[in-house]
């Protein structure tokens, strides 16, 4: 069986969708997943066993106008490689009226999500199936939902306990052994502290103390960035301290130092969505502002509220401390030598 998931989103948007993959193919061995994304985030979906092609399209040609988008050259170079494959569904994870058209030109049965609120128009109305969006549950869920009854299968049920936020490990299909060995000591705490909006981002005075007390500590600090807005606000962090400012890496190069991390801090990013797919131990702040349907998901957090960004660096060394503490494979406190923590991980 082939399936075209199209899903342009963000980061976090295609890292959702990855457990759902892996209850697929538990379910159907021979399920093949053709996968259209954000040429940004291209090479996240070919780190799944499930994913055949992944096809991209630039996310500036997305957000053009409705009849520009499909006449442009992109659009016709994405249709004229779908026809050569033949699939059995195709299930629009974007949600939009242009993706729900789009979806509706592949030759085959189409589905999605329908909205809750029935008084606005939807895009929905163009799928041959679609499913309501339950609000109490996360996006992973929601998705997981959806193409299990798409596809015939009833969601496996999780054999991993809940995290430390009570949410329920699921499984992202990530195979930690395509990330080459960087480092064996594994020492550093890596800080994802930046997002584009503002109001996301920990508080500079907060952060910046952070940053000192841990390099005070004699922990490498590495200072963790995707966007330029996000580069330019720990710019600023860096500045006085040891820490390490990384540079604009490609997105295997941030699964590659966040495998080589002991533990992360992040507020509410694309990048914590991939700490908590690569199950790095994670302190992540969470802000009011963010729905708790779309947080990081799964994996090794601990949740602490940020309200107004706010978060004393106190509060979140403490919760360091306890995350680590609660890691069945390591047995001593965060602060202790880093060689008896026994931890090993490929980068």
């Amino acid at each position: 069986m082939r399936v075209l998931i199209f899903n342009t989103g963000n980061l976090a948007d295609v890292m959702q969708m990855l457990p759902a993959f892996t209850d697929a193919k538990y379910s159907h061995a021979n399920m093949v997943f053709d996968v259209i994304v954000d040429e940004r985030w291209a090479e996240v979906p070919q780190w799944h066993p499930a994913v055949g092609h992944v096809f991209t399209i630039p996310s500036h040609s997305w957000q053009r106008g409705f009849i520009s988008l499909f006449a442009s050259e992109d659009v016709k170079r994405l249709k004229k490689q779908l026809r050569k494959y033949s699939y059995d569904w195709v299930i629009d994870l974007y949600g939009g009226w242009s993706s729900a058209w789009f979806a509706r030109t592949v030759q085959c049965a189409c589905a999605g999500f329908s909205k809750v609120d029935q008084k606005k128009r939807s895009s929905s109305v163009l799928y041959n199936h679609r499913q309501p969006e339950a609000q109490n549950l996360h996006r992973v869920e929601q998705i997981r939902r959806l193409l299990a009854h798409c596809l015939h299968y009833a969601v496996p049920k999780s054999a991993n306990p809940q995290n430390a936020s009570g949410q329920i490990d699921v499984d992202y299909g990530i195979e930690p052994s395509r990330f080459c060995a960087q480092s064996a000591s594994q020492q550093a705490i890596t800080l994802m502290l930046g997002a584009k909006e503002t109001r996301l981002r920990l508080d500079v005075e907060h952060a910046k103390q952070l940053v000192q007390r841990l390099c005070a500590m004699g922990r490498p600090v590495r200072l963790l960035w995707r966007d330029r807005v996000s580069g330019d606000y720990l710019r600023s962090l860096a500045e006085g301290t040891d820490a390490e400012l990384m540079p604009n890496l490609k997105i295997s190069g941030i699964a590659s130092v966040l495998m080589d991390s002991c533990s992360v801090v992040s507020v509410d990013n694309g990048l914590s969505h991939m700490a908590a797919a690569l199950k790095v131990p994670m302190v992540r702040l969470h802000s009011e502002h963010t729905p708790d349907c779309k947080t990081a998901y799964g994996g090794q957090q601990l949740v602490l509220a940020q309200t107004d960004n706010q978060c004393p660096p106190a509060q979140l060394l403490s919760a360091l401390e306890r995350l680590m503490a609660t890691m069945p494979a390591v047995a001593n406190e965060l602060y202790q030598k880093p060689e008896a923590a026994g931890v090993s991980r490929v980068y």
